[in-house]
Parts: structure tokens; C-alpha cells; sequence
């Protein structure tokens, strides 16, 4: 694995990024972190590659800017940086099967992106249906449970954290209270159904032979059950199919590079 081209792919999300390495035979994430910080994300690939690491690809979303981005990993000890977007980083895994859906619904934006082979054909977001959003919505419930006010940023890290917790438990006690996951359905039920109207229209025009979910509100049994009820349709789940387009993209390069 120790080489003198070695290169990485980075997912940098705007709530969770990660990091992958692709050789001949497989891609391996090697690390998940909160927010972007390429100086951690580089000592995890020299830890993984027992390597100096300069080189990586980054796959960034729109409306990201690409100088921050580039500022801040020259400054984290990259030299060698090529920043590409999420969709050419979708494009590079799905590689050229068919035609499908990816339903990338993520804390900071919720975007259907439908593939024909490599070629993106279509793309709608959806404003305001994102994890922050359902964050939001669960912090101001737990604060009328709780008989505050107003909510805070500390409150809305423990709706993040909850909303987490009940992607897998039916129930919580928090506070000495019981929350239940169908207590946080209901709050973001409709806001979910909005988004999905708009997989329909996309399924109607160009019948796609797959739909991948990806983005941490993949998580959401609701979302899940959602697409089933609606379309008859179970999703495949791919929480990495950014972070490997990057790792295949920078395969490729160190190839090149040899």
C-alpha cells in the first residue's frame, strides 16, 4: 500500500466527512469525522497508508466554495488537491448502469440527482427538507415538552442527538421523559412527503432502474418506509457513494502518476 503517489478521496459534507482509499482490488473508508477538517482527515491516511499523504480528491456540493475549500486543505499539509462535484463523484460509482435516482438527503440540503449512465439529466432540491431543518422542528417539541421558551444550541444538539438515537430505538427517556420515534415522525411526516411528490414526478418522466438513498437523513426509518409505501420500491442504501467517486478518481490519478 506504501507508495510515493499515494492519493485519497475526501467527501467533505457540510455535517460529516469522510475519507476513502481505493487500490486495484476494493475501496476502504478509513474515517468518518464531524465537519471538514483536512488536517485529521490526512494523518488518518498516513495512519492508514504508513505514508506521507499529500495528494487528494475532494468531492464538494454546490454552493460550497471551492477556494475555501482548496485554502484549507493547502493549509493542512496537501499539496497536490483537485476538487471535483458531488455529482461527478455519484457518476464515477455508479459508473455507466442504467439509469437511476440518487436521493441525497443530507443535513444541509435534501437533492434528487437522476443519472443516465455517467450523464446527469436531471437534478431538483428541495429547500428546507435537510436534517438541520428536522433538527429545528424536534428542538422546538422537546422545549415545549420541557416547558422552555426558547431553544438553543445546546438543545438542538440534543435534538440531533436524539433524532439520531431514535433512527434505531423505538423509544428514548430524556429528562425523565419518554420520547418516542412516531413522536418525531409525525413532526416531519408531511415535510417528508414533500420531498417525495418530487420522486415521483422523476420516476414518471424517466423511469429509473434504481434508486439509491444517501445523506445522513438515510438513516430515518420514515424516509425509508416512505419510498416503499409510495413507489413499491425498496431504495438501496449507499451512505458512501460520494466518498468512493472520490477514492476512484484518485486511483486513477496515482495511476497516471506512476
Amino acid at each position: 500500500m506504501a507508495g510515493l503517489n499515494v492519493c485519497v478521496g475526501i467527501d467533505a459534507g457540510t455535517d460529516t466527512s469522510k475519507l476513502g482509499y481505493s487500490d486495484d482490488l476494493s475501496t476502504r473508508i478509513i474515517a468518518r469525522l464531524e465537519g471538514f477538517n483536512p488536517v485529521i482527515l490526512r494523518e488518518n491516511a498516513e495512519i492508514f497508508c504508513d505514508d506521507p499523504v499529500f495528494s487528494c480528491v475532494i468531492a464538494v456540493n454546490s454552493g460550497i466554495r471551492h477556494y475555501d475549500i482548496s485554502t484549507k486543505t493547502l493549509a493542512s499539509g496537501f499539496r497536490d488537491t483537485e476538487i471535483i462535484t458531488a455529482h461527478e463523484a455519484m457518476s464515477l460509482t455508479l459508473g455507466d448502469n442504467g439509469r437511476a435516482v440518487v436521493y441525497d438527503f443530507g443535513a444541509s440540503r435534501s437533492e434528487f440527482v437522476v443519472f443516465d449512465g455517467h450523464d446527469v439529466i436531471d437534478c431538483v432540491n428541495v429547500p428546507d427538507v435537510c436534517g438541520s431543518s428536522f433538527d429545528k422542528v424536534f428542538a422546538e417539541y422537546l422545549a415545549d415538552r420541557k416547558l422552555l421558551r426558547a431553544i438553543d444550541d445546546r438543545l438542538l444538539r440534543e435534538a440531533k442527538r436524539l433524532k439520531h438515537i431514535l433512527s434505531e430505538d423505538e423509544t428514548r427517556l430524556w429528562n425523565n421523559m419518554e420520547i418516542l420515534r412516531e413522536d418525531f415522525e409525525r413532526l416531519i411526516y408531511f415535510t417528508v412527503k414533500r420531498a417525495s411528490h418530487v420522486m415521483e414526478r422523476l420516476i414518471r418522466v424517466h423511469k429509473p432502474e434504481r434508486i439509491i438513498l444517501t445523506g445522513g437523513c438515510a438513516n430515518i426509518p420514515l424516509v425509508r418506509k416512505i419510498l416503499i409505501d409510495e413507489f413499491g420500491i425498496t431504495p438501496e442504501i449507499d451512505f458512501n457513494v460520494i466518498v468512493r467517486g472520490t477514492s476512484l478518481k484518485a486511483f486513477s490519478l496515482s495511476r497516471e502518476a506512476i
